[in-house]
């Protein structure tokens, strides 16, 4: 998922996408819904406009060093893979963590299942779906 210059993965059945147009309402009840699921947010800056509905859930530096048996993980449209397929983050808004560091401390607390919440970016859903294939 990192460097897809590999190809296709292959069906993990451990692994799975969803994907959303909207980012507020629908995924904040998408992921409260979702039964024994860790949601893991972002860190936020202090600048950052944050719904505070999601201010519930922990972030990725408040959770280093656990595991959960279940975790929802979501990439926004900042995520992207460049020319040599590799997965970018752009930083925005002033936050100065790594949002693709945040990601991989996210995915990497998964014992069991992993699932990736994709909002309003069609073409790492697209990538993405084709590697899982």
């Amino acid at each position: 998922m990192f460097n897809i210059k590999n190809g296709k993965v292959g069906s993990l059945n451990n692994v799975s996408l969803v994907y959303f147009n909207s980012q507020q309402a629908d995924v904040f009840n998408y992921i409260t819904n979702k039964e024994n699921y860790k949601f893991i947010r972002y860190t936020p800056s202090i600048f950052s406009n944050i719904d505070n509905r999601f201010l519930i859930f922990e972030t990725p530096h408040e959770v280093i060093g656990q595991e959960f048996d279940n975790v929802v993980a979501y990439m926004g449209p900042r995520f992207y893979y460049d020319d040599e397929g590799l997965l970018k983050a752009r930083n925005t808004d002033g936050n100065p963590y790594d949002f693709l560091g945040m990601f991989y401390q996210t995915v990497t607390r998964a014992r069991k299942r992993l699932e990736i919440v994709i909002i309003d970016n069609p073409t790492v859903f697209k990538t993405l779906s084709n590697i899982l294939k």
